[in-house]
């Protein structure tokens, strides 16, 4: 019997390689002490990882070999596994087994559930080791650190552009094509984005999701809000470089700058219908040359 089990076990691709200073089941350390950690005497020959029977030998070994037994019934994927053959199939089917507690949002995963519970929680469990920031999940603090290296991995094979997001480069992708895939239902227009997409679409149907909360003005785009909300507050963001002049809004200030270069070209003020017709403050400008006469 003893060979038997010894014949089977050397049948194995990887050894079986006994630890030194251990026994069989009951053998060294005291009866009542931690006596028996799994022993993992199953070696892997490629990347000699141990394991602690020749069934996880076997599967581990098909990550070696490339070979995938289970193969989906609806689609071409094939798995190592069993349960990500099962896993899989769920996508075709529509089942999410695995519902949250806290709202009705249900998963194929589990893991995708653990996350998601994160959000009802509000605990940020990846920390970035040089700034403040917190993340819900590993691949946004990975994606986050990348900010601190300067490091863009995803390039252009067109331009010199390089990327932090491997979708960034994808959309800028379409920029060289000239596809846009998102076509908008209500008319001819098409969009690079899916959010352009989106905004565009409001204008069909009216809708301003933005409220102002100090007026009764409603926009149809957040930045719209952001930039009208400023004129209640009075905050003027753009400084003109060349002299005390701000500006609400960017296009005012480039407007305005285009004064300052003209009068280094043009040189003497004169009053005339050209250049400074184009500026909102051309009245004012003028109202230096009238004479009134009558005062």
């Amino acid at each position: 019997m003893q060979q038997k089990k010894k014949n089977r076990k050397s049948v194995t691709p990887c050894k079986v390689r006994e630890q030194e200073g251990r026994g069989g089941k009951g053998t060294g350390g005291d009866e009542n002490g931690p006596a028996s950690k799994v022993q993992k005497n199953f070696i892997c020959d490629h990347c000699y990882g141990a394991f602690r029977s020749g069934y996880h030998l076997k599967r581990h070994i098909l990550i070696h070999t490339g070979e995938k037994p289970y193969a989906c019934a609806v689609c071409d994927m094939r798995f190592i596994q069993r349960y990500h053959l099962e896993r899989h199939s769920l996508i075709h089917t529509g089942v999410k087994p695995f519902a949250c507690s806290m709202c009705d949002m249900r998963f194929f995963q589990r893991y995708h559930l653990e996350r998601h519970r994160l959000t009802h929680t509000g605990v940020k469990p990846y920390a970035c080791s040089m700034c403040d920031m917190r993340f819900f999940q590993r691949y946004h603090l990975a994606r986050h650190t990348l900010t601190h290296t300067g490091v863009k991995p995803y390039a252009c094979s067109v331009c010199d552009m390089r990327f932090f997001q491997r979708h960034h480069l994808a959309r800028h992708s379409l920029t060289h094509t000239g596809v846009k895939p998102y076509a908008c239902s209500m008319c001819d227009m098409r969009f690079f984005q899916r959010y352009h997409l989106a905004r565009h679409t409001l204008t069909h149907t009216g809708v301003k999701p933005y409220a102002c909360s100090m007026c009764d003005m409603r926009f149809f785009q957040r930045y719209h809000l952001a930039r009208h909300t400023l004129t209640h507050t009075g905050v003027k963001p753009y400084a003109c470089t060349m002299c005390d002049m701000r500006f609400i809004q960017r296009y005012q200030l480039e407007r305005h700058s285009l004064t300052h270069t003209a009068l280094e070209y043009l040189g003497a003020c004169f009053l005339t219908d050209d250049f400074l017709m184009q500026f909102y403050y051309n009245r004012t400008h003028k109202r230096k040359h009238f004479v009134r006469p009558y005062r």
